[in-house]
This record gives C-alpha cells, structure tokens and sequence, in this order.
C-alpha cells in the first residue's frame, strides 16, 4: 500500500512554486529596463489562458515575442542573462521570434542591465529549478572540449562550396554569391601578403585549404598549411589533389607551436580567423612563434582576426556564451590587445602595415550561413547520427540550438559593433618590404585611428 504524501512533500511543492512566481517577476521587471524597446512575454508553460506580459519602453518598431515553454528559463536567465538565455533557447525552455534583434537591443541597452538585486541565498534558491536537464548541455560542452573535430559534413551544409569559415567581402551587389564575396577576401589577403612565385607561404589554421589552393594556383608559390583537425586535412588534401597541386602544397597536423621549421624562414605567415582560438595569455607567445618562423628581413604576416569590444573584460568574456561554446579553450581579444601582442611578443620585430576594419561585412556573411543551416539541416542531422551514435534527440537539437544561437548573437555583435573583424599585416621594420606603413604597433592607439575601412554602406 502507498504511503501518505508527507506534509515535507507538499511544502517542498508550495516553496518551488513561490520560487517560479517570483523568477517570473524577476525577469518581467529585469526586461522592463529595455529602452525603445519592447518584449511580448507568453507563459505557454503555464496553459493557452495565461495572458501575455508587455515590458520594456515603447520604441518605433514591433516587440520581440519570447515563448517561455518552461519555468526553469526564469532562473537561468536570472543567474546569467546572456549566457541564460543561450542555454534555454539550446534545451527548448524557451523560443524567440528573433533572436538578432533581441541581442542586438540588449547590447545597446547594456547599461541599464546591472544587478538584478537578489542575495546569493536567492540565487542557490533559484539554482535548484536548473537542475534537472543540465545533463543535456553538460554532455554538449563535453563533445565540443574533448572534440572539437565537427564532422566536414556539418560545415558543407553551411558554408560555401569553397569552405572558408571565416567573414567575406562584399562588393555591394545586392545579388552578390557567397562564393563571389569569399573570393574577393581571399585574393584581399593574397594581394596584401604580396605572394610571388618564389615563396614559401605558411597558412596557420589552413582548415579546409581553400586560401592555400588559391594561393598556390594563383601565384605559382608553395604552401605549408598547419591545422588541429584530421578530418580538415583529409578533406583539404583531395581537394589539393583535385586541384592537381600536391606538389604545391602540403598539409601537417600540428599546433602553431610544433610547426616545421624551414631553412632560412617562411617568406610569409597566413593566419584567418584561427586569433579567436589563442587564450589570452598566449597571444604574444602566437606573435612570437610567427616572428620566429618568418624571414628575419622581408618577412610578412597577413592575419584576419574576429576582436571584442574594449570594454569586455576577461571575466565576462570567460562566462559567456561564446566562451563556453563555440571557444572553449579560446578568447576574443580586442584590436588593441592584438596589436600590442604582435609588437611586444615579437621584440618589435613585426610593425603594422595595414590595419583594415571589415567588420560589417560579416552580417551578410552570417545570413547566408543562417540560411543554409535551416535549408541543410536535414542532412547536417544524419551526418550528425553517424558521426555521434549515442546521441538522444535532445543533443542533436541542442547541437542545431547552439548553432542557431551562434550565428544570430554575432550577427548582433557584428551590427552593434561589440564585434570586429580586421585583417592586419606587418613586415619587419626598416625592410623595403615594408609597402605601404601606416604606423607603428608601439603606437597602438595611433594605428587604430589610421585603420583603412571598407565601406559599411559597401555591405
């Protein structure tokens, strides 16, 4: 015979109960502080009676709807709004009917986001509503820190046929291809690299070696390309010997610590968005190794880096989103703090040449993969079965969440300006390869404020 339920039992179930009610009142008055803007708020957890909540400060545009599907959304959006908000929307606790433009809103209105005023007792309180499904994301991080090789398949069914994981350029065409745009970008870095016959050019983080076949296709020079992932080297080298190069090009499987070593040095030094996977207090160390490497008199290095905003510190950084997700043993750096790890880690042996900001043109870039993420997604899906056999359908969905919620929050970052994207060069100083100097990186601040700019209005 079952046994009474015992009174523990059902003032355990009136405290979690309160706890909801109050986490709804928390976040309600948490996003009332958006300014210009509203959020429509539906309880779809609490049944198809329970009326909409209206919070935030009218503005000239239409509310963002967010679907809370579970009351375990309130305590993770109030222990850590952003990070929150990112791991309710990748376990289905809660839907957004745009996500870009609710990040972006919230990076404009940042400010007004500070303590949400409750004690830490509170916040354990609050913690205990989490528990249950954390299992989920705990085993998603788990894949992506032991490892970070996604399938190819994952990156076919998003990127472009040319593979390049990194911004384009566009020219302005509002008809423009992905593939067209990449290639502008591509032959960008070649002609700023001034790449000849005679040179032997290393690609730190060649990934699938698109930038090395054009480099060697379309300068007559050769290539080592170094990259962390097997399944990149494999797919680059068909493609390598597709392009009939194999004797052009070759790919290693190495850190940019262990990278061969060439007699004399590398003529130049490739890296495209690999910075973002460099912890901070290895950047210098980085800039170091690619001094070491290059050419002690005309050496060149050309590198494309994502940056943060100045005012995103390393803490934040650390519990963000992207940090515990997309980077997890990597750091965005702002421009300042790459130019100054390029001089410093280099003993001043890399001065700037060019500084030049494209960050804009990564909103374009970033649709496109959006949109081949939910056309592909089907097959991304099997790809996915195949290569992770033991996964439920709870980590596939967070899988495709987390990507979702990759790809809206830089698109947000890129238009708000809290992300950057530059491309840099610098040669060694008083070598007449020095081209076209703008200025010097132990005058950092100076550099930043005579960066050359492709046109925003150009995107």
């Amino acid at each position: 015979m079952e046994s009474p339920p015992s009174p523990y039992d059902n003032k355990m179930t009136m405290t979690e109960a309160w706890l909801q009610s109050l986490a709804r009142r928390l976040v309600c008055r948490s996003l009332d502080r958006f300014r210009q803007f509203q959020v429509r708020l539906r309880f779809r957890h609490l049944g198809p009676d329970e009326p909409d909540v209206l919070v935030g400060q009218p503005g000239d545009e239409e509310p963002v709807v967010l679907i809370v599907d579970d009351f375990r959304f309130y305590a993770r959006f109030l222990l850590s709004m952003e990070l929150g908000m990112a791991e309710a929307l990748m376990l289905g606790e809660v839907r957004c009917s745009d996500l870009v433009r609710l990040s972006c809103r919230y990076k404009t209105n940042i400010d007004a986001f500070g303590s949400n005023g409750f004690t830490t007792h509170m916040i354990r309180l609050l913690a205990t509503l989490c528990l249950d499904k954390g299992k989920t994301l705990d085993r998603l991080r788990q894949s992506l820190i032991s490892d970070p090789d996604e399938p190819n398949e994952v990156f076919t069914n998003i990127l472009s046929n040319d593979m390049n994981f990194s911004s384009a350029l566009w020219s302005g065409e509002s008809d423009e291809s992905l593939e067209s745009a990449q290639r502008r970008k591509v032959q960008t870095i070649i002609d700023k690299a001034s790449i000849s016959s005679s040179h032997h050019v290393l690609d730190i983080g060649c990934g699938w070696g698109n930038l090395a076949i054009e480099a060697a296709r379309r300068t007559g020079c050769r290539v080592t390309g170094v990259t962390l992932s097997t399944q990149e080297k494999l797919f680059a080298e068909a493609r390598i010997r597709a392009a009939g190069l194999h004797d052009k090009i070759r790919i290693v499987v190495c850190d940019y610590r262990r990278v061969p070593r060439v007699k004399g040095g590398y003529d130049r030094v490739i890296s495209v968005e690999m910075l973002q996977y460099v912890a901070r207090h290895s950047i210098r160390a980085f800039f170091g190794e690619v001094s070491d490497l290059l050419k002690p008199q005309t050496g060149v290095v050309v590198t494309q880096a994502i940056t943060t905003h100045k005012n995103s510190s390393s803490d934040t950084y650390a519990e963000s989103f992207l940090a515990r997700y997309i980077f997890p043993r990597g750091h965005l750096h702002t421009i300042h703090e790459l130019l100054t790890a390029m001089n410093d880690g280099s003993d001043g042996q890399l001065e700037v040449e060019t500084v030049e900001s494209i960050g804009p043109h990564y909103v374009r870039t970033l649709q496109h993969w959006q949109n081949n993420l939910e056309t592909n997604w089907l097959s991304t899906r099997e790809a996915l079965l195949k290569t992770m056999p033991d996964a439920d359908e709870d980590l596939i969905e967070a899988y495709r969440r987390r990507w979702e919620c990759f790809l809206s929050y830089f698109q947000a970052g890129f238009r708000t300006r809290w992300l950057g994207n530059y491309i840099l060069s610098a040669g060694r100083p008083f070598s007449s390869g020095n081209r076209w100097r703008v200025a010097s990186t132990s005058e950092p601040d100076r550099a930043i404020d005579t960066f050359l700019t492709r046109d925003p209005a150009a995107v």
